[in-house]
């Protein structure tokens, strides 16, 4: 085992990262008069104690080496050596032939040809993820938004980057003992035995996170938001997979050169409160489709409508891609394609976008609903103040709803003021009418 974790270690390089890292503590220890200026590849290798033809490749990234040798390079100007600090050389062709992808707990498979859009979110988490090698990602948005195959898309563009690449469905959640079993023995090539992964949470965790600092691995977790409490405000699992919180804070603040992808409705606190621009943990709300992204759809459909009824439908259904098609289908075999005529019947969109609806409206806790009630009814955005009057709700419980819900993915905040997304707030308008 340790001569195979040995073998998989040669072929690295210095990140970006690791090498600015070295050049800074370079630069500094040249002004402060404690090394030459322009120095040498001879005085480097005098410094290190590695030969001149290893301080060469090192520093031109364009021959990997083995981890000792980065270590030891580190270790010569008192630097410690992190999994951010180095990468396995780019090399396509060789992490073609290496890179082993698994999907776990996958009902269907993802059908990624008729993908629309997202140009700008592929591009923000490429960079994410290739350039920044973040810890932790995670993808938020309502149902039917598009997460999943954002996701399946991203990694077939960039799996080449990584050795392994798995996918944990958490549709039907099992417990977390049970993830970390599967993704070690993944990571492992199945040499992991089921007694030494029965050493507890803590001794599964260490296990892990020896293969993910040892290899670049990207995992994948879909549907997360199902080992979280439905009933009460966000943010709160379930009792039998509160470890996952666990999981998920381990995942951000622990080193390592491996990424974490989270796909869910719901935003966990953990990875919301690791956050942060200049941080290894980034948070992306998926959003609707833009316009043109959507009139594609409707097009391929064959609709017939102005652009302004085309907006005026995509609006309506939140620029969501599984409920435009849906609704688009309706309008397809009911109106005989004619959109005006189905946005004047202004009922309610169609049963595939009501059951997106449901799905969340069911996990709100009553206090939610509450204030969800108060937004839908509302003809204009409204503020926290006027909220407020509204509502028998203390200040800090109303903004607390508030959060929770924009967490949920079903609130828009812009400029102070607070609206529902569009098609969820024709739900609720239904539900107070009846």
């Amino acid at each position: 085992m340790n001569q195979q974790k040995q073998k998989r270690s040669r072929g690295l390089i210095f990140t970006e990262q690791g090498l600015q890292k070295l050049q800074s503590t370079i630069s500094s220890r040249e002004s402060q008069g404690q090394l030459r200026k322009k120095h040498t590849y001879e005085e480097l290798s005098e410094i290190t104690g590695l030969a001149y033809n290893t301080v060469f490749k090192v520093l031109k990234r364009k021959k990997g080496v083995d981890k000792r040798t980065l270590v030891q390079f580190f270790m010569a100007f008192d630097l410690e050596l992190t999994g951010n600090d180095y990468t396995l050389l780019d090399s396509p062709s060789k992490h073609s032939n290496k890179c082993t992808i698994k999907w776990i707990n996958w009902d269907d498979t993802i059908d990624v040809s008729n993908f629309y859009g997202r140009t700008t979110e592929l591009a923000t988490l490429k960079k994410w993820l290739v350039e920044d090698r973040c810890r932790l990602i995670t993808i938020y948005g309502m149902g039917g938004i598009g997460k999943t195959t954002l996701s399946v898309s991203l990694v077939e563009q960039i799996k080449n980057r990584f050795e392994y690449v798995l996918f944990i469905s958490l549709k039907k959640p099992p417990l977390l003992e049970k993830v970390l079993t599967d993704i070690t023995q993944f990571l492992s090539d199945k040499q992991m035995s089921e007694t030494k992964l029965s050493n507890g949470i803590k001794g599964s965790f260490s296990e892990l996170f020896n293969y993910l600092r040892s290899h670049r691995c990207l995992i994948v977790l879909d549907e997360v938001e199902t080992v979280m409490q439905a009933g009460v405000c966000s943010g709160y699992y379930q009792e039998k997979y509160k470890n996952y919180s666990q999981l998920i804070r381990y995942m951000g603040e622990v080193s390592h050169q491996s990424c974490f992808l989270l796909i869910t409705r719901e935003l966990p606190k953990e990875a919301a409160i690791l956050a942060g621009e200049n941080m290894p943990i980034r948070l992306m709300k998926l959003n609707g489709l833009q316009p043109l992204e959507g009139q594609k759809i409707l097009r391929e459909k064959n609709l017939l409508g102005t652009v302004s009824e085309q907006n005026a439908l995509i609006e309506s259904s939140s620029a969501n891609p599984l409920a435009l098609k849906a609704i688009a289908q309706i309008i397809r075999t009911t109106y005989k394609g004619n959109i005006r005529e189905f946005l004047q019947q202004d009922k309610f969109l169609c049963d595939q976008s009501k059951k997106i609806v449901v799905q969340h409206h069911t996990r709100l806790s009553l206090q939610e609903k509450e204030v969800y009630k108060q937004l839908a009814i509302s003809p204009e955005p409204i503020s926290l103040l006027q909220l407020q009057k509204r509502l028998s709700i203390r200040l800090s419980t109303q903004i607390t709803i508030l959060e929770s819900l924009i967490k949920r993915s079903l609130v828009i905040e812009k400029e102070g003021l607070f609206i529902c997304e569009p098609l969820l707030n024709k739900y609720f308008k239904n539900e107070i009418l009846q």
